[in-house]
Order: structure tokens, then sequence, then C-alpha cells
């Protein structure tokens, strides 16, 4: 996995010196992206075990990096910011959710969602549009419209649209939904 990014945290404006003297490591639940994008681009090109690392805070960011490839998982950050009691907490809550799914190991999970991922190449060529499922409880929230860059999303008296001649597939209102109520599929 990743461990920290090389960055500069802040820059005084009022001093015009950096609050560090050095070249920082950005780490913590931000990088957790570009983390979860190493490790399933890893496990893509080979079968030996990857430990995933970058942002894990709980058991579900622990099962995001199993189910892009990792073999097991590190906590750094969290441990600085929650104690060791962070290890504990997302040890015991990840033997919960196995149970309650009922996995008995964790190669079950193991890069699951590798076959979903591809190069924004393949994406291209693989169109896929977007589709609203359910209704949604946040009667004021646009964020999946205002993310839209094509207009495909629309609301029509309190209910979610899609213009599906306009949708490009992107995926970005999928991501800000805080609902989950939008997916992508192939028409």
């Amino acid at each position: 996995g990743i461990d920290t990014l090389r960055c500069i945290l802040k820059i005084n404006i009022e001093t015009g010196k950096p609050d560090l003297p050095t070249y920082g490591g950005y780490s913590g639940a931000p990088i957790r992206p570009i983390g979860l994008a190493t490790i399933a681009s890893i496990a893509q090109c080979t079968d030996l075990p990857i430990i995933g690392m970058g942002g894990i805070e709980n058991y579900e960011n622990l099962i995001e990096y199993i189910m892009a490839g990792a073999s097991a998982g590190g906590i750094g950050t969290a441990i600085l910011l929650h104690g060791y009691e962070a290890v504990t907490r997302t040890i015991q809550e990840l033997e919960d959710w196995l149970q309650e799914h009922e996995i008995h190991d964790l190669s079950e999970i193991r890069g699951c969602a590798l076959s979903e991922l591809h190069s924004f190449e393949e994406i291209k060529r693989d169109i896929k549009k977007v589709r609203f499922s359910g209704s949604c409880s946040r009667t004021q929230c646009t964020e999946c419209i205002d993310s839209c860059l094509h207009d495909a999303l629309t609301l029509d008296h309190g209910q979610i649209r899609i213009d599906p001649s306009c949708c490009d597939g992107c995926g970005l209102c999928v991501n800000v939904c805080p609902e989950n109520r939008l997916s992508l599929y192939r028409p």
C-alpha cells in the first residue's frame, strides 16, 4: 500500500514560512482513495500478498482494501489519533461484519471489486449510464444534480429524473450521493 504522501501541510500567509521545516507526510483518511487505487492496481498485476495502508480508520475501510485486493491492512494515523483501541475496535467490528454476512474467510471477498475496475480508456468504450433506485429522504439535497456537468439529472416535483441521452456515465453523481441511491449500469 502507501504510507504517506510528500507534501507541504501549510504555509503561514502572514510570515511566508511553512508551519513545518520539512516536507511533511500527508496521511490518514484523505489518502484512502489513493491507497485503494494503488492496492487495486497492484492486485490486478500480481498474486503476491499485499498489505493495504493509507487511511484505514475502521472495519469498513479495511474491508474496502481487502475487496480491492489486499491480504491484510495496517492502521497508522488512527492509532495516533485514537490510541490502540482503534485496532481492537476495527478487528472486533470486522469479525462481527464477517459473521453477519456469513463470510468464513477473507479470501471469499478478497479482490471482489477488481473485476469492475478498468482503466479510464476502457470505461469510455464500455458506455454506462446512471440510474436512481428507491426514494431520496434528503428533500433539500441536490448534490447529485449539482455535480452533473451534462445536466443529465434534474429535480422534478421532488423526484430525481435522469435523461440518459445526456448522461456520459462519468459516475460523479454516484460518488457524491450521500444515500447511495445512484448506480452505474450498462444499457
